[in-house]
């Protein structure tokens, strides 16, 4: 079902449904519908919208602006390039007798109107023949198509139309992967960036990680970036090997050149002004050259063993393991890893792990190749700067066993006291935790 309505496009302005009659048609030839208007006159100016309902019942609205000026149907937009956090100016100029009346802009695709606010500035010349729109820290969201309806003060209309096209700045052409996006509570359960939704980027060996955090109207004090080693976070600091920028927005952590050495778990600490600390969490993936035909993933858990084996209608009389990238043949050391018979067992999974593997299998005297690739998943979940009751680390414990719940300051600053709770989520309730004979507290 197709309904189609007339709105006169001011504010308060009521829509009214548009029928069948003798000038006005609805044409459905499937898969295209339309809606045929004719004889126009200015009184059939203005917006159109048609909303479409699906078999699933979900109405889909489509809108349009009708201008039966006489211009022609296709406007070129004139095109705008800018960087983020830039500004940009869009203007209009008349250099005839007619005045300018009123000038309303639109974002298109959704169409939203733009209005004043502290990122978008009206202004006009004296005589009131130029007009222009300055859009302040430019977003990725503000790219696309944008439209003027220009009145004239004897009635006519028109329009101009213009493309904002957003590159990055020098370092930064546009996202590479997702942005973890901050509220003012945080990062939002099940959004990229938390423990369990992970940023992730995956590059090539020389080519330049960009990871990404959109700060959105977060009132933000203090921003730092680290690095997960072993168990520990290091701080990362500006320099030949890594580039922090704030631009509009957003703010990014550049690494130049990386190699494998660099992939692994990276943490985005944001202090607000209000002083909440909230954090996000990156995996890069630092991925060698992808060997020609079919790779199996195989998927694990940080620091778990991976065990890894092929099976056959035939019987298997030999398997060999290899790293790629470059061609390593793996043995049995006790520590890492461990072969036996068909079998490769991976121990302690992390992720210098990662990565592209063969193994040779021999069937029948006949040697086939295998190619298969390791990916980790989780993060090293941190346990000072954020919000406990939005990010809680989990700890399973079996009736009658002992459990010890653990945190290490990473900053180093000197830890003055420590008091432990046990908090009730429903009733919002904190009760002190008292050493006892069944808890010892240690530092």
């Amino acid at each position: 079902a197709v309904v189609s309505t007339q709105s006169t496009g001011k504010a308060g302005g009521a829509s009214k449904v548009i029928k069948n009659d003798k000038r006005v048609t609805f044409e459905m030839d499937k898969p295209d519908y339309s809606l045929k208007i004719s004889w126009c006159t200015e009184k059939d100016i203005g917006f159109y919208k048609a909303v479409v309902t699906t078999d699933a019942n979900e109405e889909l609205p489509v809108l349009f602006y009708l201008d039966v000026q006489g211009e022609p149907p296709m406007v070129k937009p004139e095109v705008v390039v800018s960087h983020l956090g830039d500004k940009v100016a869009m203007g209009i100029s008349f250099k005839n007798a007619r005045k300018i009346k009123s000038i309303e802009w639109f974002h298109i695709n959704p169409i939203r109107k733009l209005s004043p606010s502290k990122r978008i500035v009206f202004t006009k010349s004296k005589d009131g023949m130029k007009r222009t729109v300055l859009i302040k820290d430019i977003e990725q969201k503000d790219a696309g198509f944008y439209e003027a309806i220009i009145t004239l003060e004897d009635g006519y209309k028109t329009r101009a139309r213009f493309l904002i096209k957003v590159n990055g700045d020098e370092a930064h052409v546009l996202l590479q992967s997702p942005a973890a996006t901050f509220s003012a509570t945080g990062i939002p359960k099940g959004k990229p960036g938390t423990v369990d939704m992970p940023v992730r980027a995956e590059n090539q060996v020389g080519q330049t990680i960009i990871l990404a955090g959109y700060l959105a109207n977060v009132q933000v004090d203090v921003v730092n970036w680290y690095r997960v080693v072993g168990k520990k976070r290091q701080q990362l600091s500006p320099g030949k090997r890594y580039e922090i920028v704030k631009k509009g927005d957003y703010v990014f952590l550049v690494i130049k050149e990386v190699t494998k050495a660099d992939r692994g778990q990276y943490v985005l600490v944001v202090k607000t002004k209000k002083g909440k600390s909230f954090v996000a969490y990156y995996i890069a993936r630092i991925l060698g050259k992808k060997p020609m035909g079919t790779v199996h993933t195989f998927k694990s858990p940080l620091n778990n063993h991976l065990d890894i084996f092929f099976q056959s209608k035939d019987t298997i009389s030999a398997v060999e393991f290899y790293r790629l990238n470059p061609d390593t043949k793996i043995k049995t050391d006790g520590k890492k890893y461990k072969i036996e018979g068909t079998k490769l067992r991976i121990f302690d999974i992390d992720w210098d792990d990662e990565g592209y593997y063969k193994a040779i299998v021999t069937v029948k005297g006949k040697k086939i190749t295998k190619f298969f690739s390791v990916t980790v998943n989780g993060v090293i979940p941190d346990t000072v700067d954020f919000e406990p009751i939005n990010q809680a680390e989990k700890i399973q414990a079996v009736a009658g066993s002992k459990i010890a719940l653990n945190f290490e300051l990473m900053y180093g600053k000197n830890i003055k006291s420590i008091a432990w709770y046990k908090f009730d989520p429903k009733k919002k309730t904190s009760t002190p935790i008292k050493p006892s004979g069944r808890v010892a507290i240690k530092t």
